[in-house]
C-alpha cells in the first residue's frame, strides 16, 4: 500500500525547500511491518508528510518501489533540484542512484556517527 496525499502533492509543488528525508520504522503495535516514509520540512521548521509505505521487511526491491511511485507522485524527474537525506541502508542507497541519479544524496549525521 502506498499512500501520498494530494494536498502533499500541492505543498510540495508550491512552497517547499527541496528536501525530502526517507526512512524506514518498525511497528511494533497491532500491525507488523516497516513503515517507509518521505517527508519534508515546511515553512514552519515542522515535519510534513509526503508518502508513505507499509512492508514486510526493509529492501532494495520495497526502496526501489516506493522511490518510483514517490518520483511520479511528486514530478521529480531525475531529482536534479532535489537534496534527498537517508540512513545508509544499502537497498536504500542503491534504489536512490536508480531512481534518482541526479539527486543531491545525502546521509543522516546521527546514522554516520552511530555507525
Amino acid at each position: 500500500m502506498y499512500i501520498c496525499f494530494n494536498a502533499s502533492k500541492v505543498g510540495w509543488k508550491e512552497g517547499c525547500r527541496p528536501l525530502i528525508g526517507v526512512d524506514g520504522t518498525f511497528l511494533k503495535g497491532k500491525s507488523k511491518g516497516i513503515l517507509l516514509t518521505a517527508v519534508r520540512v515546511d515553512g514552519n521548521d515542522s515535519l510534513y508528510p509526503l508518502a508513505l509505505r507499509l512492508v514486510e521487511k526493509e529492501n532494495a526491491h520495497h526502496w526501489l518501489w516506493f522511490l518510483q511511485w514517490l518520483q511520479k507522485s511528486l514530478e521529480l524527474g531525475n531529482g536534479g533540484n532535489v537534496t534527498l537525506m537517508s540512513d545508509m541502508q544499502k537497498g536504500l542507497t542503491n534504489a536512490i542512484s536508480e531512481v534518482l541519479p541526479a539527486v543531491e544524496h545525502r546521509f543522516c549525521a546521527r546514522h554516520i556517527y552511530a555507525n
